[in-house]
């Protein structure tokens, strides 16, 4: 259960650095402009994180009476967040292999 723990922790922090690190790659490639996905990736990151501290936040300061919508959001934006994110970074890997004609 431990190595499950670690392993999510150690995925949810590297995905901004993985944003970054593309975002870096795809711009020393020199094949167009990427900048948009990578920063709506970063960006969809960063709004998941701010929810999810929000909510821990709330819980923390005693006023953990959520509704089921509230307790189940958080999880459901962050498995949005994530197809999000590989969606975009799918799109801006294939604009930098060249194979979107657009």
């Amino acid at each position: 259960m431990e190595f499950l723990r670690l392993l999510v922790l150690v995925v949810y922090l590297g995905t901004p650095l993985l944003i970054i690190w593309c975002w870096w790659r795809f711009a020393a490639a020199g094949r167009g402009k990427l900048h948009w996905p990578m920063a709506a990736a970063l960006g969809l990151w960063l709004l998941q994180a701010g929810v999810l501290l929000y909510f821990i936040a709330i819980c923390m300061s005693g006023h953990c009476t959520l509704t089921p919508l509230q307790e189940h959001g958080p999880a459901v934006l962050l498995v949005c967040a994530y197809i999000g994110i590989g969606g975009l970074l799918w799109l801006a890997w294939r604009k930098k292999s060249g194979s979107d004609p657009s």
